[in-house]
């Protein structure tokens, strides 16, 4: 498939210089939306949001990592959010992983990949195994005050094939297996968005999408 790369004219902000998100294969990844939010300074977890996490048998682990996971369980659509600064080059490209490539998960655990295996990567390496799960050294922290927001719609077949391979089961995985509603991407990445500028104090610098065919 030909590699989409987002319309910059269409942001509704202005991406940091050389800002780019390409997918090289619009059939195992169709449609990626991202948002980079700026200036967290606040990280208080709100009570309602850890008791509702806990009854539904996750446990609170840092704001931003809460707030995807409360909307992956109130909208059913998976989010992953980065850490900004460690993301080299500026650049998000879905992509086939390489024979033999190293990936150290958030586990802490560190697979090895195959070319079957679709990933999110920066300029250098992998920075999350698309839909299964995200990478220790791009993940928030305490001391996180820029996020990458990602929000995508990744084929069924393919994390199902890597999850099984790789012996993962996540929360994510488990509902991509199952095909998410590729037309609640945008509500879901908002919902997330909209939590971290009221709740961490944050500021919207950019978004980008890639969706060039409704299905």
């Amino acid at each position: 498939a030909k590699p989409a790369v987002a319309d910059e004219k269409k942001m509704s902000r202005t991406p940091p210089p050389g800002w780019k998100v390409v997918s090289k294969d619009l059939e195992a990844c169709p449609y990626y939306s991202g948002v980079l939010i700026e200036g967290i300074t606040e990280k208080k977890i709100p009570e309602f949001i850890k008791k509702r996490l806990e009854s539904c048998g996750l446990r609170s682990i840092d704001l931003i990592v809460d707030i995807t996971n409360y909307v992956l369980l109130e909208l059913g659509q998976p989010l992953h959010a980065f850490d900004w600064s460690k993301i080299n080059g500026g650049a998000i490209e879905v992509r086939w992983a390489k024979d033999g490539e190293k990936f150290l998960a958030l586990n802490g655990k560190e697979y090895e990949l195959l070319n079957s295996d679709l990933v999110i990567a920066d300029d250098l390496r992998p920075v999350t195994v698309a839909g299964v799960i995200g990478g220790e050294e791009t993940g928030v922290t305490e001391k996180t005050t820029e996020v990458f927001l990602e929000c995508a719609w990744f084929s069924r077949k393919t994390v199902r094939a890597t999850a099984r391979r790789l012996g993962l089961k996540t929360e994510s995985s488990l509902r991509f297996e199952k095909e998410t509603d590729i037309e609640s991407l945008g509500l879901a990445v908002g919902r997330a968005a909209e939590f971290i500028v009221e709740m961490g104090g944050g500021v919207p610098r950019a978004d980008l999408s890639i969706y060039p065919q409704r299905p």
